[in-house]
């Protein structure tokens, strides 16, 4: 069976190759939650269930380009932008000139469309479309896939000379439109903020070879495609790059050296190094520098068994009047099989989602099926009746390299259906604090020190320090001594020291660190530090059982409610960060403080339903399987991901600062806190 890669582990080593967080070009920055909210209008306004899908927007348009545009750009802001921005307004309040570039990003998008429509409209598809829209009678689908192919998916199988294995890549191209009239496809990235020259020949050269038909490669439907492609990205300005098919297939050998590499069916020793030269600019050349091996973490590919499964699902769910299709193979995870459904017309999430109980009985499983929506597509997954421990250990390869001037804000979450390790990036705004909860036996706790472990695994004592506020004084115990606590009182016991004080001191030091920001005219902590060449460690604080602090005295809870919100709303940029785990993800335990200051939410097995929408927003927790079995969300629908497991040992290695193979000899501090100082 071919190893499986993503479209996005190419890209993210393209980048990671082209230098990192510091590869930006000449854009503007913005966020991963503007990203999602561009992707969406776009779809939107290609959808024909969509209320802004583009015949209905133009229906009573002036006719002409500009009437065309305006018309566009106006039912995109009442009909999707505006809404949503509202709905997101706690989210984006530390991010106004990332809002403005989106809004001109998306301005531009709607100026775009129009502009290829109103250059297709005599073409006789085109006309029909809008014509019907007129009248309120919409033509089949049909008629307009001539046009556009959006959320295309492409799949390549390779196997090169000297590969262990073959590999099979898979995406989801954002668009493909074709030109009327010529049959050329244009690939269009929905990208906003700053590109890579570099990254972008890269990306062309992977679409291009994901679309060109031959021996081991993909087509797209029945046709074949070889021609030259287009990279449209919006940053915000629209920019448009023609890649001649020539200077693709000189690119092409080397990109797939690089996915050889992130399928690990490379040898990466004595491989020379590779370069990305764009022809047609004069950005600096791309490293395409080896990655860690890629692992393979489950034991059982997918079999008969799994194949009848899915036979049983599909049938059970036309037994009750919801029919699906099974689309591709089963992925194995380590804890359930992810079967991938498309359903009849008029079938929506709400009826498969009713369906679960009776899908459980009639399947024989202790937990009913997890009904979601995953890449766009609607899955079901359904638990192993084999599950697999995932080890930390085998894991490590995929956390980031240390850099010990700006260190890493990575917090692993659990590993994706791939084998992936996923992570909370706590420098971006959707996931600068992160909410926990999960009842017993979720495996709440050790999320928690594999979280920690994971970070103090990326970073060194110079660029991370712990805050730990243990009310069952057991959670963290392995870490009494670690070289990473911010100090000597770091390890918090609510029944010997306030929370309170605890969370007012870490609010003192964010406004001391807010004056190094402003004098230094830097916007984050990592800008603060480029620019100073000095590290500044983040903080990490995490409270486990909030509950219970929360609910020792009202004064106090009104208190450390008070503290949250400032850390909350400000503590991002001066790297500052906030964990808070519980058990009881009630409605007196999240409405207020909680809900509007930290968006990301990591969600293990729960109770019920009423504490899956709480923490959530959506129910589905309560039909994970325990033990690390998990669903995170900051932006979007929430992904499904297993939590790795410590070992007693390894636990107790890397939290004593015995682990030393990654982060060298031990050195002191290079700056003072508030607290050290106040208590020196």
């Amino acid at each position: 069976m071919a190893v499986a890669v993503q479209v996005r582990q190419v890209r993210e080593e393209l980048y990671r190759a082209a230098g990192g967080p510091e590869a930006v070009g000449d854009g503007e920055p913005s966020t991963l939650l503007l990203g999602r909210l561009f992707h969406e209008l776009f779809a939107e306004l290609v959808d024909d269930d969509s209320p802004l899908y583009w015949p209905r927007a133009l229906a009573d348009a002036p006719p002409t380009l500009a009437g065309w545009q305006a018309q566009l750009i106006h039912e995109a802001y009442r009909k999707s932008v505006g809404p949503k921005l509202g709905q997101e307004r706690a989210a984006l309040r530390e991010t106004t000139a990332e809002v403005l570039a989106f809004w001109e990003a998306a301005q531009g998008l709607c100026r775009w469309m129009a502009e290829l429509l109103w250059t297709a409209r005599e073409f006789p598809t085109i006309r029909e479309k809008l014509l019907s829209a007129q009248t309120g009678v919409l033509l089949p689908d049909s008629a307009i896939l001539d046009l556009v192919k959006a959320e295309q998916p492409l799949t390549l199988e390779l196997r090169e000379p000297g590969w262990t294995d073959s590999v099979r890549l898979t995406g989801v191209a954002d668009c493909l439109w074709r030109i009327p009239g010529q049959g050329d496809w244009c690939i269009v990235e929905l990208k906003l903020g700053r590109g890579v020259p570099e990254v972008d020949l890269g990306q062309a050269t992977l679409y291009h070879l994901m679309l060109t038909s031959g021996p081991g490669q993909s087509r797209l439907g029945h046709e074949i495609v070889d021609r030259s492609l287009a990279l449209v990205s919006f940053g915000p300005e629209r920019r448009e790059r023609v890649f001649k098919a020539n200077e693709l297939t000189l690119a092409a050998a080397r990109l797939k050296d690089l996915i050889g590499q992130v399928a690990g069916v490379v040898p990466i020793h004595g491989m020379a190094t590779e370069t990305f030269e764009p022809q047609d600019t004069s950005a600096s050349s791309m490293m395409a520098t080896p990655v860690r091996g890629s692992m393979t973490l489950f034991a059982r590919e997918t079999g008969a068994e799994d194949r009848e499964m899915g036979q049983r699902v599909a049938a059970t769910c036309k037994e009750f009047g919801a029919p699906i299709e099974i689309l591709g193979e089963p992925i194995v995870g380590p804890s359930f099989v992810r079967f991938q459904v498309a359903t009849a017309r008029r079938v929506r999430r709400g009826a498969l989602e009713k369906l679960a109980p009776e899908l459980q009985m009639r399947l024989g499983l202790s937990a009913a099926p997890f009904i979601s929506q995953a890449g766009g597509q609607m899955v079901i997954d359904v638990e192993r009746k084999n599950r697999e421990i995932v080890p930390f250990a085998r894991l490590r390869g995929q956390l980031p390299r240390i850099d010990p001037l700006c260190g890493s804000a990575k917090v692993p979450l659990g590993i994706d259906l791939f084998g992936r390790l996923q992570f909370a990036d706590l420098a971006e705004p959707s996931s600068a604090h992160l909410l926990v909860a999960g009842t017993s036996g979720s495996g709440k706790s050790e999320w928690l020190r594999t979280a920690l472990a994971g970070l103090m695994l990326s970073n060194t004592p110079e660029t991370l320090r712990l805050v730990l506020i243990d009310p069952k004084r057991n959670a963290f115990s392995d870490l009494k001594n670690s070289r990473f606590l911010q100090n000597v009182q770091a390890m918090v016991y609510p029944d010997e020291r306030s929370a309170v004080e605890v969370l007012e001191r870490l609010a003192d030091e964010m406004d001391v660190r807010y004056r190094l920001l402003e004098k230094a005219r830097a916007d984050s902590l990592r800008e603060y530090v480029r620019i100073s060449g000095t590290p500044v460690p983040r903080i990490v604080c995490v409270v486990d059982e909030y509950f219970e602090l929360i609910n020792r005295d009202r004064q106090e809870r009104k208190e450390l409610e008070t503290q949250i919100c400032r850390l909350g709303a400000k503590a991002r940029a001066a790297g500052i960060h906030l964990m808070l785990a519980t058990q009881q993800p009630s409605r007196e335990t999240i409405k207020g403080a909680l809900e509007s200051n930290i968006a990301a939410r990591v969600g293990l097995m729960m109770k019920n339903r009423i504490e899956s929408r709480m923490l959530l927003g959506q129910s589905g927790a309560e039909n994970l399987l325990g033990a690390g079995d998990l669903l995170y969300k900051n932006t979007g629908e929430p992904i499904r991901l297993q939590a790795p497991l410590m070992t007693r040992d390894e636990r107790a290695q890397i939290f004593s600062g015995e682990s030393r193979d990654l982060h060298g000899p031990a050195r002191a501090p290079l700056i003072d806190f508030v607290v050290s100082r106040e208590e020196a």
